[in-house]
């Protein structure tokens, strides 16, 4: 109903096998991978994004036990190993932030934005707010979107957090 996703895995199993013979022909001695985003076919998690399946909303694989998933229900969607939490397009990600997490680890969310680097024109902070006082983080968080380029969305809730994320995907690509 939303492609032929068997082309387009196999387009990307090709391009698996292809960079994997590349990187044992160049790398015969030592298949270990050179850094902690690169896997041993050669691939980085960065250059993945760029052959995922442009009907599906791909959702990070470290965002499996994240309580909005269960509410994503209009979109297809998969799991798939990559830097952001949420890809809609080529171009377009988002990650996502809870501000009692960020409360505990006010480090992560630098850390996060800096490996996004400047792979995605539309780059989105989804943040749950999920405290009372939350006027000092959600300034500080403001700010920072504002330097890095970045589109801030709140939401209240895990269903309204999903619906902005299905929004965003259905409208993917309607400039």
């Amino acid at each position: 109903a939303f492609g032929n996703e068997d082309l387009d895995q196999h387009a990307f199993n090709e391009a698996i096998a292809s960079a994997h013979d590349k990187t044992t022909n160049a790398n015969n001695t030592n298949n270990a991978p050179s850094n902690a985003n690169e896997s041993t076919n050669g691939l980085t998690l960065r250059d993945h994004h760029t052959m995922l399946q442009p009907h599906m909303l791909h959702i990070s694989t470290r965002q499996r036990g994240n309580p909005i998933i269960p509410h994503i229900r209009n979109v297809p969607h998969q799991f798939s190993p990559m830097v952001p939490d949420y890809i809609f397009g080529p171009t377009r990600c988002a990650l996502y932030l809870s501000l009692r997490y960020h409360n505990l680890h006010p480090d992560y969310v630098h850390r996060r934005i800096a490996e996004l680097k400047s792979d995605f024109t539309l780059r989105v902070l989804l943040c749950h707010v999920d405290i009372e006082d939350n006027s000092s983080a959600l300034l500080f968080l403001n700010d920072l979107c504002v330097k890095n380029n970045m589109t801030l969305i709140l939401s209240w809730s895990d269903e309204e957090a999903a619906r902005y994320i299905e929004t965003l995907k259905a409208f993917d690509g309607t400039d």
